[in-house]
């Protein structure tokens, strides 16, 4: 339990911080501004693998690199299983 409260703790402050990015990037129209918006945005996430490799790094005592293909696993089977049920 304490390692689901401190993933999903970490994601919700990330998801905080991205929510005004979120927003630049649907709706700015300058190039640069994009671009800006989408490095942060992709370092928003490789901060977020950090963490969450690290939780699980000392919650499943597995490497950081493991804890960190852990987290981007579980990433994208969400966004996989989210986007096929925004399709249907």
């Amino acid at each position: 339990m304490p390692v689901w409260s401190a993933l999903l703790g970490t994601n919700a402050l990330i998801l905080i911080f991205l929510f005004p990015l979120n927003l630049v990037l649907l709706y700015a129209e300058d190039a640069n501004i994009l671009a800006v918006a989408n490095s942060i945005s992709l370092g928003c996430l490789g901060w977020w693998l950090a963490i969450a490799g690290f939780i699980y790094h000392k919650s499943a005592e597995v490497s950081m690199l493991q804890g960190s293909c852990i987290a981007l696993l579980i990433e994208l089977l969400s966004v996989i299983t989210a986007t096929s049920f925004s399709i249907s």
